[in-house]
């Protein structure tokens, strides 16, 4: 699960939110561990740069702004169906774009630095997750496996998948399922938009 140790026991043992409560209930019918792999929340410095650099982008960028207006709103319409679809996956590339342009036409060294920031612990969290699944199948076989995360993460996730998959000890065979065509979708999505 894209949760960090001690987050996983707060959210498990003291809170309830929507993934908790539906990793309870498939665990109380199927005979499965739930094992946190993500290494940590990020810094309370780099969330303020994050909200700092939506403010500026909000009030600078009207392409930036639709985007996220439009993911709010499909995010209410259509929830998971649409944070499970290509087209949430189409909207952040396009927001990412908007996003960079955006900074480069503000010069703001410092927002620049806040995106970068941002980034920067995306990848590395995604990294380590993927090196946590990888040294938790070596030390735990299993035959099958759901790696619960958050949208945000599901292309940099997939592509991890098929760089790693070469590179570890234990075999892990990613199925994506109907996630397959949005690995195509994405990067063609993204030559286009480039």
């Amino acid at each position: 699960m894209e949760i960090s140790p001690p987050s996983f026991q707060r959210v498990f043992k003291d809170e309830e939110n929507l993934e908790s409560r539906a990793v309870k209930r498939y665990l109380e019918a199927h005979s499965a561990e739930a094992v946190p792999v993500d290494i940590m929340e990020a810094s309370s410095e780099v969330v303020a740069e994050s909200q700092r650099l939506c403010r500026e982008l909000r009030a600078r960028s009207r392409d930036y702004c639709q985007l996220m207006n439009a993911d709010q709103q499909y995010i209410y319409e259509h929830g998971f169906s649409y944070l499970n679809s290509k087209y949430c996956v189409e909207t952040w590339l396009k927001a990412d774009v908007a996003t960079r342009e955006a900074l480069e036409s503000i010069g703001n060294a410092e927002l620049f630095r806040g995106y970068n920031d941002w980034n920067d612990v995306h990848e590395h969290r995604e990294r380590e997750m993927m090196k946590n699944i990888r040294r938790y199948a070596e030390t735990h076989p299993f035959n099958t496996g759901i790696f619960l995360l958050g949208a945000a993460h599901r292309r940099g996730i997939m592509d991890k998948a098929a760089s790693l998959a070469c590179a570890a000890s234990v075999a892990i065979d990613w199925n994506f399922g109907e996630y397959g065509e949005l690995i195509d979708g994405w990067r063609s999505d993204a030559a286009a938009i480039a």
